[in-house]
């Protein structure tokens, strides 16, 4: 996560502001501008760059990925054998039941898919996986910079809070 806001600041902040922070030569500076205060240790917010560039952070990246993989295998029904590893609902095709609560990949991400699903509106597997991508992506963003404008939170990852979106 700090190495991929790093990377974000590197490539899409201000290149100018990042230069200029390290000529401390008396020469390129004034002396006035060359007294090391907490402002010169602070570094350029990356959430702003995260949304002016329209970039999913790392934990809703792995989120985005789990349900795409999801509803692609639930859809094809390929991969045969993870698709018999969920455990579909007779009543309600999209949703999957839950086994005892564990950390395999099975069950975090069929919780992941109960809880995204209406929001998705896939009431059955004929939309078109790109429609669902957008879609996906687009209520990821819009959750993702729904708080605070500089700083992150853990309520910006937090998929239960995607229901209180439009």
């Amino acid at each position: 996560w700090i190495t991929q806001k790093h990377c974000i600041r590197v490539l899409f902040g201000d290149r100018e502001k990042f230069l200029n922070k390290f000529k401390t030569c008396a020469r390129t500076r004034i002396f006035e501008d060359q007294k090391l205060d907490s402002s010169f240790f602070d570094k350029e917010p990356s959430k702003p760059l995260f949304q002016t560039n329209n970039i999913l952070s790392l934990f809703n990246l792995y989120t985005y990925h789990c349900i795409m993989e999801i509803f692609k295998i639930l859809k094809f029904h390929y991969p045969i054998p993870l698709y018999t590893s969920y455990n579909i609902s007779k009543r309600k095709q999209t949703t999957l039941i839950l086994d005892k609560p564990s950390q395999t990949f099975i069950y975090r991400s069929a919780a992941l898919w109960n809880a995204v699903v209406k929001k998705l509106k896939v009431t059955d597997y004929s939309d078109n996986v790109s429609s669902v991508r957008a879609r996906f992506k687009q209520l990821l963003l819009g959750l993702q910079h729904k708080d605070l404008p500089t700083s992150w939170s853990t309520e910006d990852y937090n998929v239960s809070k995607l229901a209180c979106l439009s």
